[in-house]
This record gives structure tokens, sequence and C-alpha cells, in this order.
């Protein structure tokens, strides 16, 4: 009897030291080891909601993955990374290009560093599709200039149908015979998008001579003649091709208070 008592102790202590070492089997995992190259496979976003760079909605498409690496489009641009476990540099993908990349399971962030700011983004997996969840082009709903008394600042605020890349903006402004390359004059550490109503405000800097009365806003500077224009939707569709297309519209502009 005592020596079954004694086994049957001895079993317990294994038991117990499997558990502590995570020999056994166990429903928890691992979050920042790398995930199947299956589960890779799909739609993610990074909805930034502060500073130039980063606010908005930034999408990657990965059509492609494997152990080593993933591939696919970011916002609509080619790209592929080779991990080296959980990090790797990212080749292709525009503005993307050099940029670090780290896998978990739950999440892909990429970082770059410009002039020795980090700006990081977050990707979250949201479809396991690999097609945008869009049709046709996105197209403004409204824009207004507002006078933004915190910053001391006059701010424009453009509302689309759907989200919009994050980095990818312009404006010209016209008035009394002035016309500004605004997006010069933005103040990009507070630009601010909101992804409830896929709206993005744009203050600018106090030295934009603006005036109280009227003024005409191009989304795109005056350079802009053809091609993929500033403006995207998260998977890359320009909002226009040509210059005649882009959003243009005469607003109010309110008095300082």
């Amino acid at each position: 009897m005592n020596k079954l008592l004694s086994l049957f102790t001895i079993g317990l202590l294994l038991l117990a030291l499997l558990a502590i070492c995570g020999c056994g089997s166990s429903s928890q995992s691992n979050s920042s080891a790398p995930p199947p190259p299956s589960a890779l496979i799909g739609r993610w976003d990074a909805v930034g909601t502060t500073s130039s760079a980063t606010a908005g909605d930034t999408g990657m498409l990965i059509t492609t993955s494997t152990p080593s690496g993933f591939s696919g489009t970011l916002v609509g641009k080619p790209f592929s990374v080779t991990l080296k476990g959980n990090t790797g540099t990212v080749t292709g993908g525009g503005p993307f290009a050099s940029s670090t990349a780290s896998v978990t399971r739950t999440q892909i962030q990429f970082s770059i560093t410009v002039n020795t700011t980090i700006y990081t983004w977050y990707f979250d997996q949201t479809a396991s599709t690999t097609k945008s969840p869009f049709s046709g082009k996105p197209t403004v709903t409204s824009m207004q200039i507002l006078w933004d008394a915190s910053l001391n600042e006059y701010a424009i605020s453009v509302q689309w149908d759907r989200p919009t890349s994050a980095g990818n903006w312009a404006f010209d402004i016209q008035q009394n015979g002035v016309d500004l390359n605004a997006d010069q004059f933005v103040d990009t550490t507070h630009v601010t998008y909101d992804a409830n109503t896929f709206s993005r405000t744009f203050p600018f800097t106090a030295i934009l001579p603006l005036v109280t009365g009227t003024c005409k806003v191009a989304l795109e500077d005056a350079s802009y003649n053809s091609g993929n224009g500033h403006w995207t939707d998260p998977y890359g569709v320009p909002a226009w091709t040509t210059r005649a297309k882009v959003f243009t519209n005469t607003l109010a502009v309110p008095k300082k208070q």
C-alpha cells in the first residue's frame, strides 16, 4: 500500500513538473512566436489617428506567406518581407521600402526612422480575403476651413466616403490672387484622423496667410497634372488620375476666435 502511495505521489510530482516547464499540452500560445504562414494571408489595416505620416488607414494585402517571409501589396504597391525569426526588412512598398517589419501572432508592425523620429504602423488583420472591400474610387463628401483656437491655427477638414491612406495628401489654396502650395504649411504633428467619419483634419501653421472671407481649395498641389494623385484609399485606388477630376471647392474662411 505504501509503495502504491509513493508511486502515486511521484506521478503527481511529474505532472506538476511537466506543467511548469511547458512540456505538457497547453491551451495558451506564445504571442511572440511567429504565426503559421497561412495565418498571415489576408487583409491588414493600420489605423492611425495622429501625425501626418500615420493618420489614416494604411492597407496591406498579403497574398503569399512562407516560414521565411511574406509578400503582397502595400497601399497598392508590391512589397515583400524576408524574415529572420520575427523581424525582417521591407523590399518595395513605396515609402515603406527598407522599413523594419516585426511579426507576432496578432499584429504586424512596420517602423521607419526619419531624422531620428521613429514612425510605426500597427497592422491588424481585418479579413482573410486578399481583396479590397471597396469598389470604385474614393469620393469627397465634405470639406471645410476651421479655426482651431487651441492651436491658434486655421485647419482644413476633408471627409470621404471611405478611409483614405495615411501620408498621401496635398492642397492648393487660392485667395486674393495668391496661389499657395498649402501642404508646405501643414502643421504635421497635429494632423488627426477620425476612423468613424473617414475625415482627416490638417491644421496649418500660423504663417499661412489666410484671412477671413473665402478661398478656393484644390486637393492637389499646383504642379499636379495627371497620373495617380496624392489621395488614395487604403489599398492604393486613387481618387483621380487627371487634373480635371481633382476635387475643388470654394470655402468660407471663418474669423479667428
